[in-house]
């Protein structure tokens, strides 16, 4: 599958104000930030734990950039142009516009670790975990791919193997890329679209699960 170009920094929380500013200044000919619109998600991004930053490149053809700041990291996380959609080539353009208007130049300033990584081409489960892998791949060779494993006993314990090993790990696999892993593997479209279903619920209820569990008291039975 091919991947978006994407820049990320690694920034302390402390030195993150600082930093966005030192951006904004140096690529104001380029780029404004776009505070009213931050404003407007500051309570839904405050009730996530993470901060949404955005800006909108002022000349030439209008575009906004999307970050996300998440456990000290500044991710690229979307790009809009005004036309209906926007190819892998556009994209990088925009992004290495962004980059070089003012954000290499900050990081390089605060000795910050970022990164601009030119759009590729990627296994779908590139980046995961090794035994995360490893369960995903177990199931995709083991069970039954005409009703994906729900009809054995056997075959759901290597699904349920794999979403718990993805959920212990923090490991996530966006809806795009499980897809295309199971279609590769030869599972029938509506049997994929029932397992993504499946594993973006699972990944939903587990860390809810973890968070009663940890408040959980025991109750004994005679």
């Amino acid at each position: 599958m091919r991947q978006h170009s994407q820049i990320s920094v690694q920034i302390p929380e402390d030195f993150l104000d600082l930093f966005l500013a030192r951006v904004s200044e140096y690529a104001a000919r380029r780029w404004r930030r776009d505070f009213e619109v931050e404003a407007n998600g500051l309570d839904f991004a405050d009730a996530l734990g993470v901060r949404y930053v955005y800006y909108v490149r002022v000349t030439g053809k209008p575009a906004e950039i999307v970050f996300i700041y998440s456990k000290e990291q500044l991710k690229l996380i979307n790009l809009f142009t005004d036309g209906h959609g926007i190819g892998y080539t556009e994209h990088e353009r925009i992004t290495v516009d962004f980059w070089k208007a003012g954000m290499k130049r900050v990081c390089d300033e605060m000795q910050l670790l970022g990164h601009f990584v030119p759009s590729r081409t990627v296994r779908p489960e590139e980046g995961l975990p090794p035994d995360v892998v490893a369960s995903l791949y177990r199931f995709s060779i083991c069970v039954n791919k005409d009703d994906g494993g729900t009809a054995h006993p056997s075959d759901m314990a290597l699904w349920c193997q794999f979403l718990s090993i993805s959920h212990l790990r923090g490991a996530r696999m966006g809806e795009d890329r499980l897809s295309e892993y199971l279609l590769e593997k030869q599972f029938p479209e509506d049997v994929v679209e029932t397992l993504v279903r499946q594993y973006e619920m699972a990944m939903s209820l587990l860390p809810l699960y973890d968070q009663l569990a940890e408040r959980a008291t025991p109750v004994m039975v005679q």
